[in-house]
């Protein structure tokens, strides 16, 4: 079986990635491979400072070389290339493996379209959280990952432009624009902007709109991020039942015990 797990930053993936872990021992695991920012070694990679298993290492040659060269954000940026690079390709050649867990925060934007030419034969899984909760949470991640901003704006460049939260509204920016057809963020900056938390939120809750409208049609599975907290053992037993993966309930309460508030 192939798996293919989906959500936006913040909202849950990474647990339900590390319960499918457990749950699918002889499948190949790779942690967002479309994420240019995470550090791959062998048997695991590095991302929020956390270890957590992937399986990079057991791709055949042809595969691994094509997911190095595809570091494609920063080009993005540059328009250099299209959101998720060569991402056709990445897809056909992941979809040679039978038994593959896949889990990314990046390539939403265009699974809708290649649903029935790449990935027909793949169970897509999409966890959803309350947008406000992924908004706190996106702050609270940035000021722990950033200490020296100091909750303070961020003037660059001789424009004065100014940034609030810059790292969090690049992303999102990319995101949004993205989905709408427009171009990268660095061709749409205006000479001088403050991105404040209302205007975060904003965008946030647009872009979320969007999320939910393409994962809602093609979701196999869909999980509710403070249902699968408040009642993991339930929840995770009924996600596997409804996948079709027999899951022995003594291996429903251990992977139970993973589950933790955000």
């Amino acid at each position: 079986m192939r798996i293919l797990i989906l959500g936006f930053p913040r909202s849950g993936t990474t647990i339900l990635y590390k319960i499918f872990c457990e749950v699918l021992k002889d499948h190949v695991k790779l942690y967002e491979p479309f994420n240019d920012f995470v550090n791959l070694t062998d048997g695991f990679a590095i991302h929020d400072y956390m270890p957590i298993e992937n399986n990079y290492h057991l791709l055949d040659p042809e595969t691994r070389q094509t997911l190095v060269s595809n570091i494609w954000f920063e080009k993005f940026v540059q328009g250099k290339c299209k959101y998720g690079g060569d991402y056709e390709k990445v897809f056909t050649l992941l979809s040679k493996y039978e038994n593959l867990l896949v889990k990314d925060i990046y390539i939403w934007p265009i699974v809708p379209e290649i649903r029935e030419s790449l990935l027909k034969d793949w169970k897509i899984v999409v966890i959803y959280r309350d947008v406000k909760k992924i908004f706190e949470d996106l702050l609270k991640w940035y000021y722990q990952s950033q200490p020296w901003l100091n909750r303070r704006p961020i003037y660059l460049g001789k424009n004065g432009v100014m940034f609030y939260h810059p790292d969090i509204i690049w992303g999102l920016s990319l995101y949004y624009r993205q989905l709408f057809k427009k171009d990268p963020l660095k061709k749409m900056l205006p000479d001088k902007w403050l991105y404040g938390p209302g205007e975060i939120l904003y965008l946030l809750v647009e872009t979320y709109d969007k999320f939910i409208e393409l994962m809602s049609p093609i979701a196999d599975y869909e999980i509710i991020h403070d249902r699968l907290v408040q009642s993991p053992e339930y929840e995770i037993g009924k996600m596997f039942y409804e996948l079709g993966i027999p899951v022995d309930t003594p291996v429903v309460k251990k992977v139970a015990s993973l589950v933790k508030p955000l």
